[in-house]
């Protein structure tokens, strides 16, 4: 790529004056927390709520730091998903030990593609789990 200097920059001031009001105006209302996964279901636990839940992948535990996320943290989240009043969808690797930790939940298997970048996907297998019809 090249740059065509007789062309003026395409950032502005008021081109970022506007970005910057339209994020500020899309993120009134939004919180933003630092919490432990379970620490946060329980502080926002209500009828109402929707929790996306992401956790590393079964056999990938430490993708996002050593010790953040433990094997056994999957047996507490499917405790724990029992018992919350809000719903819950969770994604997750398609592998038997998370149907069987999973099984009292709907499961819904979906093909999608994991991309490490623009050049490099590949297809997987992979399932939703929710309390409620998906």
């Amino acid at each position: 790529m090249g740059v065509n200097t007789p062309n003026r920059a395409k950032l502005t001031t008021t081109r970022i004056t506007k970005l910057i009001t339209s994020a500020h105006t899309q993120l009134q209302g939004v919180h933003t927390e630092c919490l432990h996964w379970d620490v946060f279901i329980k502080r926002y636990d209500r009828p109402f709520t929707l929790f996306y839940i992401d956790p590393p992948y079964w056999g990938h535990e430490n993708d996002y730091g050593k010790g953040l996320f433990r094997r056994d943290d999957f047996v507490q989240m499917a405790k724990q998903l029992k018992s919350i009043k809000g719903t819950f969808i969770l994604s997750i690797n398609d592998i038997p030990d998370i149907r069987t930790l999973f099984k009292d939940f709907t499961i819904e298997s979906i093909t999608t593609r994991y991309t490490v970048n623009s050049k490099a996907t590949r297809r997987a297998n992979a399932l939703l789990i929710s309390n409620h019809a998906i």
